[in-house]
């Protein structure tokens, strides 16, 4: 039920939430998506296809090196790595994102809520981004065997709304930036307004403070270097 009241009737799946946290099943839909989406990926992809892609895009590699360092990489190798990174990965996220909407909800007046139900929070703040590993799993079983993980990210900057060369500069940042995490912060603005009784001008400031920080950054880092 709550699966489609964190879309439907958020606030109310916020209100519940908090008195009652619930971690274990967001946190295991994220990590079990993310893995069905490495695993069947480096089931269908080029394997060598993929590895050239990944080497060629590094222009400081000269082709002995690149020749080199394919002789140390495997499909089954990158897709162990990336299996491991997700089930580690996900909950350092969270915990981060917990800790930060933590500190936020003290200065916006809320000062009694436990670490867990802030964790809590996070996860179900963020489930919109699961869509998006939905999308590019349903996309994997009709893809062909030279296809990038990247392309897959039919939710994403790129190639959802442009359709940038791996060699771009911006290419990362553009492949990085998921459009549903705007629904991700119009869901935590909810809570935290539900939370905190804070105005919705702090509530937003305060959901969108994380992605505007991390991606303005990046955006800066790129257009300098």
């Amino acid at each position: 039920m709550q699966l489609i009241n964190v879309f439907t009737e958020p606030g109310k799946l916020f209100e519940r939430l908090k008195e009652k946290p619930d971690v274990l099943l967001p946190m295991g839909l994220f990590i079990l998506v993310s893995c069905l989406v490495i695993f069947f990926y480096f089931s269908r992809v080029d394997t060598d296809w993929m590895i050239m892609q990944t080497l060629s895009a590094n222009e400081d590699m000269k082709p002995a090196d690149i020749a080199a360092a394919k002789e140390h990489m495997s499909g089954n190798i990158m897709m162990i790595s990336g299996l491991i990174g997700a089930a580690l990965g996900i909950p350092v996220v969270y915990l981060i994102m917990a800790v930060y909407y933590m500190l936020a909800g003290k200065v916006l007046g809320c000062k009694d809520e436990r670490f867990l139900a802030w964790l809590s929070f996070s996860l179900w703040s963020s489930m919109p981004q699961l869509l998006s590993g939905l999308v590019a799993l349903v996309g994997i079983f009709g893809m062909s065997p030279e296809t990038t993980l990247q392309s897959l990210n039919l939710t994403h900057l790129s190639p959802l709304l442009l359709d940038l060369p791996s060699s771009s500069r911006w290419y990362a940042l553009a492949t990085s930036v998921d459009l549903l995490s705007i629904w991700s912060m119009g869901l935590a603005a909810i809570g935290l307004r539900s939370w905190t009784g804070s105005s919705w001008t702090s509530a937003i400031i305060v959901a969108a403070l994380p992605s505007v920080v991390i991606y303005g950054i990046w955006a800066v880092v790129v257009a300098v270097m």
